[in-house]
């Protein structure tokens, strides 16, 4: 087949030169195109070399009626053409297959010192073997080619391995004319498929790669947007929650005011009409009226007290500083056992059952009214039945501590259960003493620590109050 085409008359080679020109021409323009519109490395690079080869073939000497023999004729333009057209084509094909630096890698030059030193003797007007051309050639098609499958390793998927598959097929066909016998000017036409195909080739995988990006692009702002849909939707719901809390805030305040008035109006009106009659009682002489009169006063006066201290307690809890350590759930529970009798001498309390109760790391200051307040409301609420008893034990599990105190009394309705931690809430109206206050000391002050209390119970069955603490260091 070579044999054959080498046999064509020199009018054929004219035909297949202005081919190759035209399409080599139309291959450098559409690389020059892509690059002003999508600025890909490379592509303008490989767009001047596609062009001066394109000049190449049209300035061939079959186009200038010279013949062609084993020999390179000097021309000055032809050592230009081959320089300019390797060294684009040389640096193009180093952008485009992404070598570190670039057309600046070491290994470009390496590449066109070959070239370099075939041209000087035809600038120097020293004719040369065709052959020592191809061979030049046919070197730097090859380390082109290896340097493509190289980075077909380093960067799979990226189309390397087709661009040096195509690169190699030059020199594949420069080997088979030279062992073929064939007439060597021969090579330079029918080189120009595979070196058409290899310019194409680049040019689909460019593409190609574009097209990849964009996909990536596309993909990474969807992403974008659905991480910014759900901090939106994250932010709303966050500014949902502030405004309910600023809302039940102000409701609390409100009520709050409300409470505290109430609460020390009494207790104060009750003081100024007692001590109105205790003086009237004095100015009659009644000193037994006025003594009984000072008694209820004092009443009233520690019932305000105890008020005060309460609304003390309630601040202290929620400002006081968490200090951390050690702290015994058993000891501080018998302690507010302790304290409970002490206060309540002489009065019936329940039986109290103490669980395992383990040691774990919290605010003993802050913990303290915590058991104090519910073991309080236990023996409250549990007075009136025939064997009150209390229970208080504890369970781990999920990384927390949950500590219970469960009572026979009262008990309390259960869809009410969330109102029993707000200030001044008394489900059991006037008929137990107290101020609503005490299990809002207990919500704020396992809070602090980072859990949560709830209750449960029914009418008559006694009621089951939870907190949790973390097993965990951290607040």
């Amino acid at each position: 087949m070579i044999d054959f085409l080498a046999s064509l008359p020199v009018e054929a080679w004219s035909v297949s030169s202005g081919v190759g020109a035209v399409l080599l021409l139309a291959m450098g323009g559409t690389c020059l195109h892509l690059w002003r519109r999508d600025r890909e490395p490379g592509l303008w690079q490989l767009g001047v070399a596609a062009l001066a080869i394109s000049l190449f073939y049209a300035l061939d000497a079959t186009h200038l009626n010279k013949p062609q023999g084993p020999m390179i004729q000097p021309m000055l333009w032809l050592p230009v053409l081959m320089m300019v057209a390797i060294g684009f084509w040389t640096a193009g094909m180093s952008k485009v297959l992404g070598l570190r630096g670039g057309w600046r890698s070491p290994l470009v030059p390496v590449l066109l010192v070959p070239p370099l030193l075939v041209s000087l003797p035809l600038m120097a007007g020293i004719p040369l073997p065709r052959s020592t051309g191809n061979v030049v050639l046919t070197a730097v098609f090859i380390g082109v080619a290896g340097l493509a499958w190289r980075q077909r390793q380093r960067e799979p998927g990226a189309g390397h391995g087709w661009v040096a598959l195509s690169v190699a097929a030059i020199p594949a066909l420069a080997l088979l004319v030279h062992f073929s016998g064939a007439v060597s000017f021969a090579l330079r036409y029918l080189v120009m498929a595979p070196l058409a195909v290899s310019f194409l080739t680049v040019l689909i995988v460019t593409l190609r790669r574009r097209t990849q990006a964009l996909q990536r692009e596309v993909e990474r702002r969807r992403s974008a947007e659905v991480a910014m849909e759900t901090l939106n939707a994250s932010l709303e719901r966050s500014v949902q929650q502030r405004t309910a809390d600023l809302r039940d805030m102000v409701a609390g305040l409100e009520s709050f005011n409300r409470s505290v008035s109430h609460d020390l109006r009494g207790p104060l009106g009750g003081i100024e009409g007692a001590a109105r009659l205790a003086d009237e009682a004095l100015q009659r002489g009644d000193t037994a009226a006025a003594r009984t009169l000072l008694g209820a006063i004092g009443s009233q006066a520690q019932t305000s007290r105890a008020l005060v201290a309460s609304l003390l307690e309630l601040a202290r809890v929620g400002d006081a500083r968490l200090a951390r350590r050690s702290v015994s759930l058993e000891s501080l529970a018998r302690e507010a056992i302790a304290d409970i009798q002490r206060q309540s001498a002489g009065q019936r309390l329940p039986v109290f059952n103490l669980h395992d109760l383990p040691t774990v790391q919290a605010d003993a200051d802050l913990l303290r009214p915590v058991l104090v307040n519910l073991l309080g409301n236990a023996c409250k609420f549990s007075g009136g039945q025939a064997e009150p008893r209390v229970e208080i034990g504890a369970e781990a599990h999920d990384a927390q501590l949950t500590v219970f105190v469960r009572d026979n009394g009262v008990g309390f309705d259960p869809d009410r259960a969330r109102e029993l931690f707000q200030p001044f809430r008394r489900l059991h109206g006037r008929g137990f003493d107290g101020h609503g206050v005490g299990l809002s000391i207990v919500r704020r002050a396992v809070e602090r620590h980072g859990g949560q209390v709830w209750a449960e119970g029914r009418p008559g069955e006694g009621a089951c109050f939870y907190f949790t603490l973390p097993t965990s260091d951290s607040p």
